[in-house]
């Protein structure tokens, strides 16, 4: 049984991952490095599931068009 949400995983966190960079608080970057360190294990995990890899393909194609 899946979650019914996890197609949302990999667009959820790359949007958290790339707002740390974007808060607008004077945070040092060494504490948003901190704040992301844990992200990088778990993009790296979800990129070997084909589902995540596609979600991933697919928003950097949206992200991309911000530019």
């Amino acid at each position: 049984m899946k979650h019914p949400l996890i197609e949302h995983l990999a667009e959820k966190l790359l949007n958290v991952f790339v707002s740390i960079e974007m808060t607008g608080q004077s945070v040092q970057f060494e504490q948003k490095f901190n704040y992301r360190r844990p992200m990088y294990m778990v993009l790296e995990h979800i990129w070997e599931i084909t589902l995540h890899k596609t979600c991933i393909k697919v928003s950097q194609t949206y992200f991309k068009s911000f530019l």
